[in-house]
């Protein structure tokens, strides 16, 4: 797919920093900010796809591109395509360049000034991870304070292969950096689906073990306008459900068995915590 205005290539980058925009004119300055505010080895470049925003994003886009047109590309839309039903990667994928990826949304931070070298260095040391996340606070805008941390505890591991996405998807956006070589180009079908980014990531992880850097470098925004936090409860399981049945056709027959086996033993630690609570109430009635 093709947007209806973009930037041509600058130069070359070692990562490509990609920012989703929607309507964030009162977050977005801070995003871009602590983007620029990395301190790295390598040159990256920021690659900002804003989706016909109407409140001023698209002025703050402008004005910080102009400050550093060798840093920016930009992906401009001149008709909102999320509520045409595209997934917003799928304009964005064909232009990147870089070995790795780095996402971020533009209401969310980093809040690590070495998340982008410490990443890049994860990669570099080993070749066979397909992306690797960091540790991220969950802020509560209108608390104005952390109120989770993420992943959870079983997820916190060095290595994990792709099967561990069986329960659902613990890798945050904004703490994500990927090897773009493991997915060279999105499948045609990619579209289709509801919840991109457990799928996205769960394709690259076909490819390599996911890593995880056990620092808190990036933060989620809580706040009103969040598209998945505005979904119901029941949307957001159909839409999960949805992509998994997506990711399981795309799998290898092992990644498959292994899949399945994954899910199943996570219900039986489910059925033994349950029996353990019920057996607890139980003999306190008693």
């Amino acid at each position: 797919m093709q947007a209806d205005e973009t930037d041509q290539d600058t130069g070359t980058a070692a990562v490509d920093v990609v920012v989703y925009t929607f309507n964030q004119k009162d977050y977005l300055a801070e995003t871009l900010d602590s983007i620029l505010a990395q301190k790295t080895t390598f040159p990256f470049r920021i690659v900002v796809h804003d989706d016909a925003s109407t409140d001023g994003t698209r002025e703050i886009i402008e004005d910080y591109a102009n400050r550093h047109p060798d840093l920016f590309h930009r992906i401009l839309q001149t008709e909102n395509q999320h509520s045409k039903g595209h997934r917003i990667v799928t304009f964005v994928w064909p232009h990147l360049r870089a070995e790795y990826v780095a996402l971020i949304d533009g209401d969310d931070t980093w809040i690590n000034t070495e998340k982008l070298q410490k990443q890049f260095d994860f990669m570099n040391a080993n070749p066979d991870c397909a992306l690797c996340h960091t540790q991220v606070d969950y802020f509560d805008h209108s608390q104005g304070k952390v109120v989770q941390t993420s992943p959870p505890r079983r997820f916190r591991r060095p290595k994990l292969p792709v099967q561990a996405m069986a329960n659902g998807n613990f890798v945050h956006t904004v703490a994500v950096m990927i090897r773009r070589s493991t997915l060279p180009e999105l499948p045609a079908d990619f579209g289709t689906i509801g919840f991109g980014d457990y799928a996205l990531f769960s394709l690259v992880a076909r490819a390599g073990f996911i890593g995880f850097i056990p620092e808190t470098m990036a933060q989620y925004r809580i706040h009103g306008t969040n598209a998945w936090f505005q979904r119901t409860h029941k949307n957001r399981v159909r839409a999960r459900d949805r992509a998994e049945a997506y990711i399981m056709t795309k799998l290898s027959d092992d990644q498959r068995r292994a899949w399945k086996r994954s899910q199943w033993l996570s219900l039986k630690g489910l059925l033994r915590k349950a029996r353990r609570i019920t057996d607890a109430l139980t003999s306190r009635e008693e």
